[in-house]
């Protein structure tokens, strides 16, 4: 199996299966690890957040916190203050950190990704 033909269907607790572009975001609460889907549905995932970065597309899923994956096409804004954060099209404000994003390689091995989500949006300054 190719990666075009990869399923990439994510199961939930209550049985539900969440295809990729219906995930706007998962967070990790502890031990555990939700998944926060289209019409405002959120979800317990049966995989951890961990495994959920290595499962998804690649191209599409950004690890942008450690207890943070967002789906990129769902980014409405990404602020840069005191603390960094990025605003999805759900209202939903997303800590994220640069530091994270170099220690795990972001910038290196995926700048293509990384620049072309900071080319979309405008780091914007919140302070002025």
């Amino acid at each position: 199996m190719n990666a075009k033909e990869k399923k990439y269907d994510i199961y939930t607790y209550s049985g539900e299966m969440l295809t990729p572009d219906t995930i706007i975001r998962i967070e990790e609460i502890e031990d555990d690890t939700y998944i926060i889907h289209s019409g405002g549905k959120v979800s317990k995932s049966v995989l951890s957040i961990d495994t959920l970065e290595w499962e998804l597309p690649k191209n599409n899923f950004l690890r942008v916190h450690p207890k943070h994956l967002i789906n990129e096409t769902y980014i409405n804004k990404i602020y840069k203050e005191n603390t960094n954060w990025i605003e999805l099209n759900n209202g939903d404000k997303i800590p994220f950190s640069f530091t994270l994003l170099e220690n795990l390689g972001y910038f290196s091995k995926r700048t293509s990704f990384i620049n072309r989500i900071l080319n979309r949006f405008r780091l914007q300054n919140t302070n002025t």
